[in-house]
């Protein structure tokens, strides 16, 4: 199997893009779980303000404890 690309361009094509991650799957999963991580933050974030009402107290107590 060919080596992991250290190339610092990224890929311009559908299929450079294809290759890259067949070529290096470990780098891929590591991207992925960074990802899906600040994704899952920023949405527990936004559901925190959007329902601050109920979590005002928790985090009040948490804060002064």
């Amino acid at each position: 199997m060919p080596e992991c690309s250290t190339s610092l361009r990224p890929p311009t094509t559908p299929s450079e893009l294809v290759d890259n991650i067949l070529r290096c799957p470990e780098r891929f999963r590591r991207a992925m779980i960074v990802l899906l991580t600040v994704a899952g933050l920023l949405a527990l974030a936004f559901y925190t303000l959007a329902h601050w009402d109920q979590f005002k107290p928790l985090i009040e107590f948490l804060i002064t404890r």
